[in-house]
């Protein structure tokens, strides 16, 4: 038996059409005020749960919402 190989020619190739796009951006959402004090909103890494203090509603959401997904430990 033969191996197919993931190969085209080169009449079936079409070129890329350019993103649309590139130029679009969103502002930046408004920063979440805690204790009179603004929370830095430029962060975009993961967290434990036990770290949301200020999220434990979100959370509790989050596991209704999809009670599949394991919880923290």
């Amino acid at each position: 038996m033969r191996a197919v190989y993931p190969m085209f020619h080169v009449s079936m190739l079409e070129p890329a059409i350019p993103n649309t796009f590139q130029q679009h951006s969103e502002p930046l959402p408004a920063s979440v005020i805690i204790n009179g004090e603004p929370e830095d909103t430029d962060d975009s890494e993961w967290l434990p749960a036990t770290e949301l203090e200020h999220a434990k509603e979100l959370v509790n959401d989050f596991h209704l919402k999809y009670p599949t997904k394991p919880e923290p430990l």
